[in-house]
């Protein structure tokens, strides 16, 4: 897109379209994307009088309209879906933003990328301060300025790919349903380091090709020291073993979230899975998970099912209490505290595993 606006090359419009409706076609995210890709362009070529390229990203956009519009039946059929069942959650900050679109490939390189980057920004910005302090008038620091428009227009351009994205899917969370969530950025983040290379390039004098090669490389570094430090601090198959080693042979579960209820699963398809009232999950039925799953209805129900169990602590997104604190809470119940294990790359990176046991004596086990 940045060549089709800049160079005005047709195999760039060509390609423009081509990955445009792939994108959409990919992720719903994407979709949203590539409206405000095309509204910034527009918007560009219409305030310079480019009549030319304003046709040419309007056929582009015909297309990838036109190519959209068999999608459009499987789209509404999802969006009535995901109102009726996903869950709701508009949180959102510019810190979480930048945390999953520049810090998930630089954010890990202690800090030495983003005081360069901060160096360097403040370097190139204090070289035109200088350049216009014998500026008088607004007209002076407009030619002191004028050798270096190409380069402000397309960062500014850049930084507009970026922003708009977000915007537009915050705006759509906002005035038609919340359904967003942070890690839909990261759909954006190699987007960013594309862009950001672009601006190097221009402020650098330098092949673009060369700077995306070198972030892409940068970023690469960066990640993979990041998961090997992870894994290295991952004792998740500690937790695994602990299950075993204090479970009877009847292993049970009680899940408040569908994450603890698909891993286990994973881990221990023979084992008794409960969920109840408060059980949050996006599905409608449990019937497509691989074991079978007990609904008990009310938490309380319990102990009409299972007299020994395993729960996780800590408070699941979404989820209304924490399940220790609940049992707890209860005269009935002997809670006993079996450690917190650390798994990478979930949403969930530390789990609190407790043994809870029912000392009434009047307990059915079903």
């Amino acid at each position: 897109m940045y060549l089709a606006l800049f160079k005005g090359y047709h195999y760039a419009y060509i390609c423009m379209t081509v990955f445009a409706v792939l994108g959409m076609y990919t992720h719903n995210v994407s979709m949203l994307a590539a409206l405000s890709f095309y509204i910034v362009s527009f918007a560009f070529t219409i305030i310079s009088k480019q009549k030319k390229k304003t046709l040419y990203f309007f056929l582009s956009g015909v297309v990838c309209a036109l190519s959209y519009c068999p999608w459009l039946i499987v789209v509404m059929k999802q969006f009535s879906n995901v109102k009726k069942n996903y869950w709701a959650n508009s949180i959102i900050s510019s810190s979480l933003v930048i945390d999953w679109t520049y810090d998930i490939h630089f954010g890990y390189a202690s800090g030495l990328v983003n005081y360069l980057i901060f160096i360097f920004i403040a370097i190139m910005l204090l070289i035109h301060v200088v350049k216009m302090r014998n500026c008088k008038t607004l007209n002076d620091i407009r030619k002191k300025l004028a050798p270096h428009r190409a380069e402000f227009v397309s960062v500014l351009y850049c930084g507009l790919m970026y922003v708009a994205p977000i915007i537009t899917l915050i705006l759509f969370t906002r005035l038609v349903y919340p359904i967003i969530a942070t890690r839909y950025f990261y759909i954006l983040s190699s987007l960013m380091v594309i862009l950001l290379s672009v601006v190097i390039s221009k402020l650098f004098d330098t092949k673009l090709f060369l700077a995306c090669i070198v972030l892409f490389i940068v970023s690469f570094c960066i990640n993979f020291g990041n998961v090997k430090s992870q894994l290295d601090s991952s004792d998740f198959s500690d937790m695994i073993e602990t299950i075993k080693e204090n479970g009877d042979d009847d292993i049970a579960f009680l899940h408040l979230h569908e994450w603890s209820l698909g891993i286990m699963m994973y881990y221990f398809p023979d084992a008794e899975h409960y969920v109840c009232d408060d059980t949050w999950c996006v599905l409608n039925t449990l019937d497509v998970f691989p074991t079978e799953v007990t609904d008990i209805g009310s938490i309380d129900n319990i102990n009409k099912y299972s007299k020994k169990l395993f729960i996780f602590g800590d408070l699941f997104p979404d989820s209304p209490y924490e399940l220790d604190d609940h049992f707890n809470s209860k005269d009935d119940y002997d809670v006993t505290y079996l450690g917190m294990f650390t798994e990478p790359y979930t949403y969930k990176n530390t789990w609190r595993l407790y043994y809870v046991a029912n000392n009434a004596q009047n307990t059915d086990k079903k």
